[in-house]
């Protein structure tokens, strides 16, 4: 159509710039890929996903929800900001995503994000499941909160209680993952292959501290719902039309991915 159409070029042209500029896309190496040929090739590979991709489940009870996008991977410098930024978007119980998606609107028992972050790229994820007649509607509400941990001016900047929760969450899990030797090891090999400094561990509670809230929101600006690729595994006869109504043009997912 002419709306996929405009779509794909739309695609081209973010991902152009993406791999061009290397405080966009989690530290790549900048202009790692410049071919016109392979950028195509490149935004045909992605964009089935560049819509809402549905998994067909016909009969579900619950769609599986997946919004995913880049990130900055573990060595940009911000690590610790971006990890009370996710942990107060979707690591807590009490985070914005589960209040939002469970407790105000009953939509789901619980949602959560993950900051993912490797030595070669990082990526931000938000996962739930919810009601499949809360399909639409939970996307909806899911990215109004990332817009508005992006954004001070929609309503609901990010403030000094949830970081110093989240602070305190981030301090007390490195402590659970010290318990014993397999945990020590795993930490131990995380500094190895991340290479991180011998007292990381030590001073990391001090870096935490350090942490502002500008700094937190700083790393925000990574946020790029616009630009995210979404699943949702579900009944797509009965989830298509909501998620029209959230101006997604819904594509079925290949069967290769599926199988």
């Amino acid at each position: 159509t002419g709306a996929e159409a405009a779509a794909f070029r739309a695609l081209i042209a973010h991902w152009t710039d993406y791999f061009h500029d290397s405080s966009r896309n989690g530290g790549l190496k900048a202009d790692l890929v410049t071919s016109p040929d392979e950028v195509r090739q490149f935004s045909a590979f992605v964009s089935w996903a560049a819509w809402a991709s549905v998994v067909d489940r016909p009969g579900a009870v619950e769609s599986a929800l997946f919004i995913a996008q880049s990130f900055p991977r573990r060595a940009a410098p911000g690590h610790e900001a971006r990890q009370l930024l996710n942990t107060l978007l979707g690591g807590l119980f009490t985070s914005r995503l589960n209040a939002n998606l469970r407790e105000e609107h009953a939509y789901t028992y619980g949602a959560n994000s993950l900051d993912l972050a490797t030595r070669n790229w990082g990526a931000f994820a938000v996962m739930t499941s919810v009601r499949t007649d809360a399909t639409g509607p939970a996307l909806s509400e899911a990215f109004s909160e990332i817009r508005k941990a992006k954004d001070p001016t929609l309503g609901h900047p990010i403030a000094n209680p949830e970081i110093e929760l989240a602070r305190v969450d981030l301090k007390q899990h490195l402590a659970a993952t010290l318990s014993d030797a397999s945990d020590v090891g795993e930490r131990v090999e995380e500094l190895f292959v991340q290479g991180l400094a011998d007292d990381y561990l030590q001073k990391y509670p001090e870096l935490l501290d350090a942490i502002s809230p500008a700094a937190v929101l700083a790393e925000a600006s990574h946020l790029d719902p616009d630009h995210s690729v979404i699943v949702v595994v579900g009944d797509q006869n009965a989830i298509s039309k909501e998620l029209a109504g959230q101006s997604l043009t819904v594509e079925t997912a290949p069967d290769s991915l599926t199988d």
